[in-house]
């Protein structure tokens, strides 16, 4: 047996304190009224007003010190029919005023308490039978036998069945009505507590996801421009990769026509230097010959006039041998100069042939930095792309996003709307039914000072199944 099933609550307390009270402002109704019975019929005022008094009192004590003590209803019971037998006994044992003992019974079933309804049988059936034994004409006013004692018995019996089954079902329906107060108000608070949260959560999402679409469009139209800017890039790094294999084939080109320019100086210094040594064979033969002129006008000097022809001839011939000495002087000395230049000319094309090839070096160091530049522009070129229908992507998820979360936060204020409906529905529920609002107050405060403190400890189950409980308590009510 599950122990939280028979617990009472709080609703119920509430409900069996509200019945109590309403029985015993009853009983307490009853005693001027039975006073006047007791003058109409001359059977006593003051016994009417002290032992009515006496007989209300005790439970009205005791519900004072212990309202929910089930020892109240208890007594009220005895009470309720104990005043049935005083009416009784007032009346001088008029029959109709056996109807009293009915009238008790029915008001017994406001307690919703079985033993209530025993309690008040037992009370008037030991009542009847002690009365008729020791004081019969305070029981009936004719002379009856026990039959009929027997009789009236059997009436108690036959109305106090039907009267525990009530008083049961009735029971029942204080604890259903204490679900669907407290429960559903419960659900309500909780309701409208997570549907705040809900809703609070909803617009702040909208929010960010509005102007995170916002920023997302900007980084968009940034990519793009970049994305432009990269590929105006790499086809600049492909034009200046073009420039520098031109740059480089000319170089090549360059350094060719050099290494052939220097070749040429090279044969040039050669061809010099075998034109300084005809040159110099010249000169040498202009000696010879100049001494060999000068040794035949030696000769012909000696010959005398026969020799003098000879010696004009010599003459001339040391004549040319001088000229060709100094023609030869001249010539070497110039072609002295020219290999000079010669060799400086080797030497500067040798240095420029140098030059050219640091050129070509460093153009084919740079052509191999354009191509990498290129090659990287490409694949920038390529990720950005990449990044850009990326960022689009999102960019569209993120408008679907802010779609779905304006939908949600048009959900939560419906559900809060609904909240707000289901709240006043308990609040209808609880006016028509007549229950105890502070109850269903300290009920949501409870609930609200509970839930508030840990208000993500509730999953979709939990939401679920309460709504599900909510749809069955309507139906049953």
């Amino acid at each position: 047996m599950n122990p939280q099933k028979n617990k009472k609550t709080e609703f119920e307390y509430v409900a069996y304190a509200k019945s109590c009270r309403f029985l015993l402002i009853i009983l307490a109704v009853q005693i001027p009224v039975f006073a006047i019975a007791g003058a109409y019929f001359d059977t006593g005022v003051v016994l009417a007003l002290v032992l009515g008094g006496l007989i209300v009192g005790g439970p009205a004590l005791l519900h004072f010190m212990s309202p929910r003590s089930e020892a109240v209803g208890a007594a009220i019971a005895i009470a309720m029919l104990s005043m049935s037998g005083l009416l009784i006994h007032l009346g001088r044992g008029m029959i109709e005023m056996h109807f009293h003992v009915f009238v008790s019974l029915a008001l017994l079933i406001g307690l919703a308490r079985m033993s209530a309804v025993l309690v008040g049988a037992a009370t008037i059936a030991v009542h009847h039978v002690g009365f008729y034994f020791f004081l019969p004409d305070s029981v009936f006013n004719y002379d009856a036998s026990i039959g009929i004692v027997v009789l009236h018995a059997a009436f108690v019996v036959v109305e106090a069945i039907p009267s525990c089954v009530v008083a049961n079902q009735f029971g029942k329906y204080i604890r259903a009505q204490a679900v669907i107060s407290e429960k559903l108000s419960r659900m309500s608070a909780e309701l409208k507590k997570q549907t705040g949260h809900i809703s609070s959560s909803c617009t702040a999402l909208a929010s960010q996801a509005s102007t995170q679409a916002a920023s997302i469009e900007e980084t968009s139209a940034s990519l793009v421009e970049l994305s432009s800017v990269t590929q105006e890039t790499t086809s600049h790094a492909n034009d200046a990769k073009s420039s520098a294999n031109r740059a480089r084939a000319i170089a090549e080109k360059g350094a060719s026509e050099v290494a052939l320019m220097n070749k040429a100086m090279q044969d040039i210094r050669s061809s010099s230097n075998n034109i300084a040594n005809i040159i110099k064979s010249i000169d040498e033969i202009a000696f010879q010959t100049n001494i060999l002129a000068l040794n035949a006008a030696v000769e012909a000097a000696r010959a005398g006039e026969a020799g003098a022809g000879f010696a004009v001839v010599a003459d001339e011939v040391r004549s040319l041998a001088q000229r060709s000495a100094l023609a030869a002087q001249e010539t070497a000395e110039k072609i002295e100069d020219s290999v000079a230049r010669s060799e400086r000319g080797v030497e500067i094309s040798g240095r420029v042939s140098g030059q050219l090839e640091e050129i070509f070096s460093m153009t084919q160091d740079v052509d191999e930095l354009i191509a990498k530049i290129a090659e990287a522009s490409k694949e920038q070129n390529l990720g950005i792309s990449q990044i850009s229908e990326a960022t689009n992507e999102i960019d569209r998820v993120t408008q679907e996003s802010v779609s779905q979360s304006e939908a949600n936060a048009r959900f939560s204020q419906s559900l809060n709307q609904l909240s707000e409906e289901l709240s006043q529905s308990v609040e209808q529920i609880d006016e028509i039914l007549g229950s105890e609002r502070q109850t269903v107050s300290n009920s949501q405060e409870e609930f609200g000072a509970r839930y508030s403190a840990a208000p993500n400890e509730l999953d979709e189950a939990a939401v679920v199944e309460r709504a599900k409980a909510t749809e069955e308590a309507f139906d049953w009510n």
